[in-house]
């Protein structure tokens, strides 16, 4: 991502060509209308994952180290909407096609939530009581991870229409029991 970056930036430089660098966290949930979502033998994403545990196609969820310095001890993360970001990026197009200028815009909702309001949301979301193990800190995984969207909002004028972790969370689940009652996976 970075190289990519870089060599964005030095085009720019050299050639008079404009980019929009879009910064994702994580991305989460699936189009409100089913059309398309998260498709993965392996999830890692933990909302993915959390999900599926909500539909019985897995037996828990472990949370990767519960001693963290937050508020219960869990990993703070930014969740965005996918139908969020997609309009930031018919959004970043608009701007870059317009203004012809070059940015890099962090995609996010500047609210972060823990591993574990994540999935107390979700017992309350789906009614049932997900079995949740605990494991060690991974390593390299951060304390907390929140974009600042200042520099997003102000840029593409953007507003987010699903940044309710219930929301996201809801349309998640919904895709899971799609793609399992119609054997996509």
């Amino acid at each position: 991502k970075v190289q990519t970056e870089n060599k964005l930036i030095k085009m720019q430089k050299n050639n008079n060509f404009n980019y929009i660098i879009l910064r994702y966290f994580n991305v989460a949930g699936a189009d409100p209308k089913l059309r398309s979502g998260l498709i993965s033998k392996k999830p890692t994403h933990l909302i993915k994952i959390a999900s599926q545990a909500a539909i019985g196609k897995l037996n828990s969820v472990t949370i990767f180290g519960n001693d963290y310095n937050t508020h219960d001890g869990t990993a703070i993360r930014d969740y965005i909407h996918v139908s969020d970001l997609a309009d930031i990026h018919v959004k970043s197009l608009e701007y870059i096609l317009e203004k012809k200028q070059s940015k890099i815009l962090n995609c996010g909702y500047g609210k972060g939530y823990s591993v574990k309001e994540v999935l107390d949301t979700l017992n309350r979301v789906c009614n049932n009581k997900i079995y949740i193990k605990y494991g060690n800190r991974r390593s390299g995984d951060a304390l907390s991870l929140v974009s600042n969207t200042n520099q997003l909002m102000e840029t593409i004028s953007w507003a987010p229409k699903y940044n309710d972790l219930e929301t996201i969370l809801k349309t998640s689940i919904k895709w899971e029991n799609k793609i399992q009652n119609e054997k996509i996976l």
